[in-house]
This record gives structure tokens, C-alpha cells and sequence, in this order.
């Protein structure tokens, strides 16, 4: 999961893009409540970019 919007806890400062699993201390947060409050979610897929026409 990587964290899609900022956000603090007691130990540190999470910034978008930042790696979190369900063991990192979040507190006084909980992993399900971030994920349900769209901080923290699965890392999008990069789009693909449509290759140049030849010719």
C-alpha cells in the first residue's frame, strides 16, 4: 500500500507515495480506518502511452 494523501502519527510524517504495511506503528490511526478515509491505498498502475504512428 502506498499512502495517497498525508498524514501524521506519533512517531512520524507520512507524505503521498510513501510505502505502508498493515504492521507500521500508525498510531493513534488504524491501517483500516486510513485505508477506508482514502489516505492510504493501492498504488495505481502507470498508464500506458500510445505508440507513434509510422509513416
Amino acid at each position: 500500500m502506498i499512502v495517497l494523501k498525508p498524514f501524521k502519527s506519533t512517531l512520524r510524517r507520512f507524505k503521498a507515495g510513501d510505502h505502508v504495511s498493515e504492521t507500521d506503528d500508525l498510531s493513534p490511526h488504524s491501517f483500516a480506518g486510513l485505508m477506508v478515509r482514502k489516505f492510504i491505498g493501492a498504488p495505481k498502475a502507470p498508464k500506458l502511452k500510445k505508440p507513434a504512428k509510422a509513416g
